[in-house]
């Protein structure tokens, strides 16, 4: 079974590009998720009824 790197070699920078869309994705999804949960837990923390029930 003979592996050709060559073939690889030439999509390098596609498979670059798609790595660095995927680091960018996951860091929005965390600070969202950061900024919800946040969020979610100061209301489940207030001292307001309505807020705290929301």
């Amino acid at each position: 079974m003979n592996f050709h790197f060559d073939r690889i070699v030439e999509h390098i920078p596609f498979i670059l590009k798609g790595t660095f869309v995927t680091l960018e994705y996951t860091l929005i999804a965390l600070f969202i998720g950061l900024i919800l949960g946040t969020g979610l837990a100061l209301m489940k923390l207030s001292s307001t009824a309505i807020v705290r029930h929301l």
